[in-house]
């Protein structure tokens, strides 16, 4: 997403230099386009139009698709037909595996936000190698 004017500040600056689109953002985030940037809508249209594309260059086939957090959270809503107002309802940690299956026409998910390649191994750190 383009942050337009807020790229490369910390949410603390934009606070103090823009706090009523900041505070539009936290509370309405489907309804503001960021200074000199993208709105959700926008960042939304573009990542389900490649996914579109994506799946019809590679029918039945398994793929892996890597982005970001803003990115995943308007396709998340975009698959299961809800509106970006819901985006802050949706969690997409670092790192985090969602499974999309899209079947006959549909997507299915069928796991959001994983993380268990994070956690360590049961007994990992009292192993005694020698």
């Amino acid at each position: 997403m383009s942050f337009g004017k807020w790229e490369g500040h910390a949410h603390e600056e934009i606070k103090k230099i823009d706090p009523e689109t900041y505070r539009r953002w936290r509370e309405e985030p489907h309804a503001v386009r960021l200074p000199g940037g993208e709105t959700l809508e926008d960042v939304r249209k573009r990542a389900m139009n490649a996914l579109h594309e994506v799946i019809q260059k590679h029918p039945d086939q398994t793929l892996v698709l890597v982005s970001h957090r803003v990115v995943n959270k308007v396709l998340l809503c975009g698959i299961l037909g809800i509106d970006n107002s819901h985006f802050w309802q949706i969690a997409q940690d670092t790192t985090a595996i969602n499974r999309i299956q899209y079947q006959k026409g549909h997507y299915v998910l069928s796991l959001m936000n994983e993380t268990c390649h994070l956690k360590p191994i049961e007994g990992e750190r009292i192993k005694v190698d020698f």
